[in-house]
């Protein structure tokens, strides 16, 4: 059949804009509905329930998927709070994941929030997790109505609505993704946008070419600076519009949005730039391995497992592949399905320049941008196919209609058949390492010593993936406060010859550790590298010469997760935590150079102190954490620093003392304060002072 239009003839058109224009006109090559019916929910609605029945099959993020989920959550909280120089997660860069994050956050603590909101995320980070991967599934759900919607609005296409709603179906990566919050995910909603553009572009009226280039450089160059893995995609509307004017629009639409997207750290460009040329310029993940270009051997390897992973991606590829050249070889059929011809190609293109950067790096969800792209490939071959098939046997459309959907209907089982026997596997690994936490949620209390190794590989506790998050914090010295309030017993190791510090933030004094008497319980598992952390806790032992036993409390048997527990075979043992009962700052100046005191009875020679003091002045050189006896002039019992300050953020200090009684103090009595004999202001906040001495059971 050979639509007309001011009596000429699709075929003897000019190529640009009324080519297209007369593709639109074209009645549907499918089933016919009404779209008030609600179709266009139908695949949006099953695919929200998937995402709410897998999030709970996976359970908790921090037990099997802390990487990159509780990075991004921790750097979305920065980007919530508007303090992008926190932001230390450059690498993809990903700084519209990121603000989109905070976006998440913010909407979260608005409608469920408990306190202030670093506070409360670090507290609560599955809730903050979980909400946000659900507004994704939500952002997914519009996403892929919209298609249906367009789909039907344009000759009641439901084929159409239904394959290009169906492209999250076709490869078991994508039916996969609404377990994470990764920034992959996001890019499957670009994609499917974009898939909606490019269906107006070729089919309708309603997108012109002007708004086809502008709008794709809006969303491509977003794309791009949340992951550079969305790069495939970026070449489509060059094919798809081979007009250099046009081409000048869309560079410079995509580069000014994308320096939009990165401008939150603009002055941390340097990071990124440094990783991917690593990441170029090496064979390995992540800029590591060989410095090689590519590793042929691994190459080949990763472009068979490819295929092998996505075999109805690898089925439409050579299917739009043969579909290209049977346009090819006739003039007419070339010129009339013209447009459809240039995505194909461009598909194409797309999936080789994503063949070569995942084959390099091989992880199989990077390439899901392009396999969300093929479903719209299949659909355009639908049509192409049907088209010319209508045009031979124009009585029986609908035939062919169903025989593809049915089609459809069963590559998606195929996809995703094996993925119930992977659930079925991940369900029982998940019960196996419920074991492990079950144990240390009965074993470990709120006053023990949780030693953690940051690493990327998820764990038994909230702790290890917070751990891990934070790694990823710019200045994370910043969230002190919240973190020694939530987490005051979580400390970390920072590897040889690096101190211990609480939680990431500032160094932890070790002595106190070890004269506490609390239990010290530390985690490990196959993959971890526990021998340096144990030889450097072994070490300061032998230092302080305090006599510490090692057993392995626990060892789960089917994963060979391991829980260790230190304890003192020595009676040290906390005997007093005190600190300013004030619950607001206390100002010190020439009027009131001394804060209150603290005062400890019963000291004893060899007894231990720590003392704390968080403080912020002009000048806070001068301040100083006193301990002295009741006398010292009489006794020589006097300590005082004003030196071991650490920055924890907001122009806040952190002030230590750390002392051991040499000698009997007057009345065995000790008092520690702060004092200031500067000429501005000190604030003071958070004083607190512990003491850790050896007693028996009767307390002598």
């Amino acid at each position: 059949m050979i639509f007309m239009r001011d009596n000429k003839s699709i075929d003897t058109l000019p190529i640009p804009e009324q080519d297209r224009a007369d593709l639109t006109v074209s009645p549907s090559l499918g089933l016919s509905v009404s779209p008030s019916l609600g179709l266009p929910f139908i695949v949006p609605i099953l695919y929200l329930a998937w995402s709410l029945f897998i999030n709970h099959l996976a359970g908790p993020f921090y037990q099997n998927r802390s990487d990159p989920e509780y990075p991004y959550l921790l750097n979305g909280l920065n980007c919530a709070t508007l303090d992008f120089n926190q932001i230390g997660h450059t690498d993809h860069p990903g700084t519209p994941f990121q603000m989109l994050t905070g976006v998440f956050i913010r909407v979260t603590h608005t409608v469920a929030g408990q306190g202030p909101i670093a506070e409360d995320v670090f507290s609560r980070p599955e809730l903050y997790l979980a909400w946000s991967s659900f507004f994704l599934s939500i952002l997914t759900f519009l996403a892929l109505w919209w298609l249906g919607r367009i789909a039907l609005r344009n000759g009641k296409d439901l084929n159409g609505a239904l394959i290009m709603q169906s492209s999250v179906l076709l490869s078991s990566v994508l039916i996969d993704f609404p377990m994470r919050y990764n920034p992959d995910r996001i890019l499957v909603i670009f994609t499917l946008i974009f898939i909606g553009l490019v269906y107006k572009y070729l089919y309708t009226k309603t997108l012109s070419e002007k708004a086809f280039i502008f709008s794709s450089g809006v969303l491509l160059g977003i794309g791009f600076a949340t992951k550079f893995n969305f790069l495939p995609l970026v070449v489509l509307p060059v094919i798809l519009v081979p007009n250099f004017r046009r081409w000048i629009q869309y560079g410079l639409t995509f580069l000014v949005t994308g320096f939009i997207c990165i401008l939150p750290i603009i002055n941390k460009f340097s990071e990124f730039r440094r990783f991917i040329g690593g990441v170029a310029t090496h064979d390995g993940l992540y800029g590591q391995g060989t410095e090689q270009m590519i590793n042929w051997h691994n190459f080949f390897t990763n472009i068979g497992l490819i295929f092998q992973y996505n075999l109805v991606f690898g089925v439409i590829l050579i299917f739009s592949a043969a579909t290209g050249i049977y346009l090819l070889i006739s003039a007419i059929r070339r010129k009339k399905h013209l447009r459809e011809l240039l995505f194909l190609a461009g598909f194409w293109v797309a999936a080789i320049v994503g063949f070569v950067m995942v084959a390099k790096h091989f992880k199989n969800y990077y390439f899901g941008p392009v396999l969300t792209l093929a479903g719209f490939a299949f659909l355009v071959q639908h049509r192409i196919i049907s088209s010319l098939k209508n045009s031979e046997k124009p009585s029986r459309p609908e035939s062919f209609s169903v025989t593809v959907l049915a089609s459809l209907l069963i590559v998606i089982l195929v996809t995703a058949f094996p993925l119930f026997k992977d659930y079925k596997a991940r369900k029982v690994q998940i019960g196996q390492n419920q074991l492990t936490v079950d144990f240390m949620r009965k074993t470990i209390g709120q006053d023990d010593i949780l030693l953690v190794e940051p690493t990327w590989m998820a764990g038994p506790m909230v702790e290890n993936a917070l751990v891990y998050g934070i790694s990823y914090v710019a200045h994370r010295e910043q969230y002190y406060q919240e973190l020694s309030s939530l987490y005051p017993n979580v400390i970390t190791w920072e590897g040889r010859n690096q101190p211990f510090r609480l939680f990431r933030t500032v160094p932890a004094d070790p002595e106190a550790i070890l004269r506490s008497g609390k239990p010290m319980y530390l985690f490990t598992s196959p993959g971890r590298y526990p021998e340096e952390f144990l030889a450097t806790l072994d070490s300061l032992a032998g230092h302080y010469a305090i006599a510490l036993s090692r057993d392995t409390l626990f060892s789960n048997p089917f994963n060979r997760d391991l829980i260790i527990r230190f304890r003192h075979n020595d009676s040290w043992k906390t005997l007093d935590n005190l600190q300013n009962t004030s619950s607001f700052v206390t100002v010190l100046d020439a009027g009131s150079r001394n804060s209150s005191e603290l005062i400890f009875s019963d000291v004893r020679t060899g007894d231990y102190f720590e003392a704390t003091v968080r403080i912020r002045s002009e000048d806070p050189g001068p301040a100083q954490i006193i301990l002295r006896s009741q006398d010292p002039t009489a006794d020589g019992v006097f300590f005082s620093d004003s030196h071991t300050l650490y920055d924890i953020g907001d122009n806040w200090k952190l002030l230590r003392l750390r002392a051991r009684i040499s000698r009997q103090p007057a009345g065995g009595k000790m008092i520690c304060h702060v004092y200031f004999p500067g000429k501005t202001k000190l604030l003071t906040d958070e004083f607190r002072c512990s003491r850790y001495g050896i007693r028996d059971a009767t307390g002598q």
